[in-house]
């Protein structure tokens, strides 16, 4: 049965995340509300939280996380310091509250012992097998167990003479080791996993230190009030989830961009500042990279410009000035893609902005910038397509920030300026057919690019292709003209075909062993590798 909790949680973080939230945290479960509470405060309502915890691995230490939150929220305290059984058995204890303890299951045909106790339909998960490989499980059964017939329990209650006839007290074996005492109805009552509250000492008083001194257990020490040791620092009341950012308000969340100090965090259509968090109403704006697109007054703005320098200002120009004042905007669903369709005054066809379902800027196509001035799209990191078939002309740091851009669409480019794509490590072709002259630092340390096709190519700046190991023959017929350090540290080249060039700068070829061997016929570069 599923209380109101989980269905809050299903609904608003899926389903996934709410058989995880059922399965580590039965005992907040038992308090209506805490858990949607605890969640809801720390994190905004999302659908990816799941995979991205599960992912990175952190399931243990989100599920310490919460509960140090139960724990220090709830000042849940169990004081067993005055009581009378302090130094009697596990199995003492229950012997004395009716029940057998059998020795811990260490196999699997030990726990699979215990089946016989549960009716079809209400056999626990733990019989599918595996349980041990992250739980130490022991079974109690009433001394009277054969009496207590599951016909006679109609309506089902979870802590009744049936459900609490057999039970399961598990621990997991990661540290904090988390209790769970299972139920005999399993899913026929709600929180089947949370028995007694899951504590130990509502069967009988003094049953948690029992176990925790007879099974060397660690369990959280300010909970269970062992004074013998040092408070576990294991339930921590820090957390870190790779792509997040934990703001002034204590909630985490995803982040799609950080620049300047500042999180563009697309899915809740919020961003995170050091001092505050804006949210933005999702009928009317879209976060997109670090750009803020108001649906309503149809414009592509710096959400922060007072935070900008004059040369961020600049950077921020050109890539809204390469869609210029805009008539329309039109938003589609595209599969799990968003579509930002836009139609700018001076032209009758349309630009168009595609995100992922993560709300990531992956696609761009303009077919009618003609020029673009310096740094466009400055720190962008998720482009994966862009498509400007008529731009002839782009100034420096061209998406300096970018490492997946993967298909690029340039046929008109004629000159581009210093620091083109250079954290690029993703484009495996490269086709510029007017692209007559570029800067320093062209696809500097793209190591991965196989194939260039720049036929019209007169000058290059300094470090062209700097420490590229993945194209093995040049051709290059009409450059005349070449910077410091033209294909460095490339060692894999083969062969190499420039009949126009006049003047080369130093290092030129540095590092290429094998046309190092060959080009000393050509007597102008014999002193320059």
């Amino acid at each position: 049965m599923e209380g109101t909790d989980l269905k809050f949680i299903k609904k608003h973080y899926g389903e996934n995340f709410a058989k995880m939230c059922r399965e580590y945290f039965p005992t907040i479960l038992e308090q209506q509300g805490l858990l949607t509470e605890i969640i809801f405060f720390l994190f905004p309502p999302s659908r990816h939280l799941y995979e991205d915890i599960v992912n990175e691995g952190l399931e243990n230490e989100f599920k310490s996380y919460i509960y140090a939150i139960f724990d220090h929220e709830n000042k849940i305290k169990a004081n067993i310091k005055n009581m009378t059984d302090v130094d009697k058995t596990p199995e003492q204890l229950l012997d004395k509250a009716g029940y057998i303890l059998f020795p811990e299951c260490k196999t699997e045909e030990d726990v699979q012992a215990f089946k016989k106790y549960y009716s079809k339909g209400e056999e626990l998960c733990t019989f599918k097998g595996e349980r041990l490989n992250s739980c130490r499980i022991w079974f109690a059964v009433k001394k009277d167990v054969e009496s207590i017939r599951r016909e006679n329990f109609e309506n089902p209650q979870r802590e009744d003479e049936y459900g609490t006839s057999v039970i399961s007290i598990q621990f997991t074996k990661t540290k904090p080791n988390i209790l769970s005492i299972k139920n005999r109805y399993n899913h026929a009552v709600r929180n089947p996993d949370c028995t007694f509250g899951n504590d130990l000492d509502n069967i009988i008083d003094g049953l948690t230190q029992s176990f925790i001194k007879s099974y060397s257990l660690d369990l959280d020490n300010e909970l269970y009030g062992d004074e013998t040791s040092e408070l576990d620092d294991n339930l921590s009341l820090s957390f870190e989830i790779p792509g997040y950012v934990q703001a002034r308000d204590g909630r985490f969340y995803k982040s799609n961009l950080e620049a300047r100090h500042i999180n563009y965090c697309s899915i809740d259509n919020s961003i995170v500042t050091h001092d505050d968090v804006y949210y933005y109403d999702k009928s009317r704006y879209i976060i997109l990279d670090h750009f803020l697109i108001d649906l309503q007054e149809k414009q592509i703005k710096d959400p922060f410009p007072e935070l900008s320098s004059n040369v961020e200002k600049q950077y921020f120009k050109s890539f809204i000035d390469s869609i210029g004042p805009i008539k329309n905007i039109k938003v589609e669903r595209v599969d799990d893609n968003k579509v930002i369709y836009i139609t700018p005054k001076d032209n009758d066809g349309i630009v168009k902005i595609t995100l992922d379902k993560d709300n990531n800027f992956i696609e761009y196509s303009n077919p009618y910038v003609k020029k673009i001035g310096d740094g466009f799209l400055y720190y962008n990191q998720s482009l994966q397509k862009l498509d400007l078939p008529n731009l002839e002309e782009c100034g420096e740091l061209f998406l300096p920030s970018n490492l997946v851009l993967s298909e690029l669409n340039l046929p008109k480019l004629t000159k581009c300026g210093s620091l083109f794509l250079i954290k690029n490590k993703s484009l495996s072709t490269l086709d510029l057919p007017n692209l007559k002259e570029c800067g320093d630092a062209f696809l500097q340390r793209n190591m991965d690019l196989r194939q260039l096709n720049v036929p019209n190519l007169r000058k290059c700046g300094s470090k062209f292709l700097y420490s590229n190991n993945g194209i093995l023959n040049l051709s290059m017929p009409k450059l005349q003209v070449c910077g410091d350090g033209f294909f460095s540290f490339n060692e894999t080249l083969r062969t190499i075909d420039l009949p126009c060039l006049e003047s080369c700068g130093n290092d030129f070829l540095r590092s290429n062993n094998y046309l190092k061997n060959l080009l000393p016929t050509l007597l102008e570069f014999r002193n320059l590798f």
